[in-house]
């Protein structure tokens, strides 16, 4: 779907591009389009098992369903299926920091339920994990697992704010 996944994979598509023209000083980024996510995250688990020493503990970040129109963006202290994963609380603190000087970019923390993303994949391996995911008031995602999750269904405002957003998280995790 547009929203669901294809708006995350932009994301990470467009700050790689950033990345490569502005690299950071202290910190490498490896940007991993897994797919597979609705079909149990094979493609995430498989990128980890396959680099979990190289990983050591890295900051896992995963997107998920970023540009739906009326969403806000969200980055998640916790998600629950069955089991629940928590994000890691430094990269928390970090991401509140962006928020707050960023009041612009509409971001907030909060808790997913009913569902899970890759970063639950990273929060198994031990990693520092923080997805980013929007979501409309109440925590419904956007034309989720709908066939009107179609690019006329995406607002490009919010996919700015979720690249902003990581551009600048990736500022702070660099320091």
């Amino acid at each position: 779907g547009a929203n669901d996944n294809a708006s995350g994979a932009g994301v990470v598509l467009s700050v790689t591009r950033r990345l490569k023209q502005q690299p950071l000083a202290h910190t490498t980024v490896w940007a991993v389009l897994s797919g597979c996510e609705e079909v149990g995250c094979y493609g995430a688990e498989a990128f980890a098992q396959a680099h979990r020493d190289e990983l050591g503990r890295a900051a896992w970040i995963a997107l998920d369903s970023v540009g739906g129109a009326g969403a806000s963006l969200g980055y998640m202290t916790s998600e629950t299926f069955l089991l629940t994963s928590h994000s890691n609380p430094d990269l928390l603190a970090l991401a509140e920091r962006v928020a707050s000087r960023h009041p612009e970019l509409d971001a907030h923390p909060y808790a997913f339920h009913g569902a899970y993303t890759e970063g639950a994949i990273g929060s198994k391996h031990g990693l520092r994990v923080l997805t980013l995911g929007g979501h409309q008031h109440g925590g419904v995602l956007p034309e989720w697992h709908r066939p009107t999750d179609v690019v006329d269904n995406l607002d490009p405002k919010v996919v700015e704010r979720t690249e902003t957003f990581l551009w600048e998280l990736l500022q702070e995790i660099d320091h």
